[in-house]
């Protein structure tokens, strides 16, 4: 008797243990907060683990487009841009917010990313333009930069007759 004694207090003392841990880990006391852990990631053999490629740069793309001028700041500082631009390092820029409503491609062997209908950032040399602020203007526009990070570039601007009819997208 002496010996089925220990055995079944030790028997008791291990399920009070595992009753201990799964009221624990049912509490979320065990660090899971109740949830189960999420299953160990196993790469398949042989597997390597790729790293993202470097930025490439951007392709040439140019585009003369009609727009609509929403916004000229000041700012930002060509420090914050992590994009080369064309000009010197201690020109100021300027920040444009531009609507586009029809775009062609400024070389006709190259297609445009600047869509219309769409509503473009467009850094600038710092030139006052808040009197173009509202209304229609053709500009011409560069993307620059790399596949991380990318800018589009004004290369120059002029207010055109506010009579200019919308075309439907893709039309030049």
């Amino acid at each position: 008797m002496v010996g089925t004694g220990r055995t079944s207090s030790s028997l008791v003392l291990i399920v009070a243990a595992l009753v201990t841990v799964t009221y624990a880990a049912a509490a979320g006391q065990d660090g899971t907060n109740g949830r189960r852990p999420a299953p160990p990631q196993i790469d398949a053999p042989g597997a390597t683990r790729q790293s993202p490629p470097p930025p490439a740069p951007v392709p040439p793309n140019r585009c003369l487009a009609v727009g609509t001028l929403l916004s000229s700041v000041e700012g930002p500082d060509r420090a914050t841009v992590r994009v080369r631009l064309p000009g010197r390092p201690g020109d100021a820029l300027s920040t444009l917010e531009l609507r586009i409503v029809r775009q062609r491609p400024a070389h006709e062997d190259k297609e445009s990313l600047c869509v219309p209908a769409s509503t473009l950032t467009v850094l600038a040399p710092r030139a006052n333009r808040r009197a173009a602020v509202g209304k229609r203007v053709e500009v011409e526009l560069e993307l620059l930069g790399t596949t991380a990070a990318r800018r589009w570039w004004l290369h120059g601007l002029r207010l055109v007759n506010e009579s200019i009819p919308e075309t439907p997208r893709g039309t030049p």
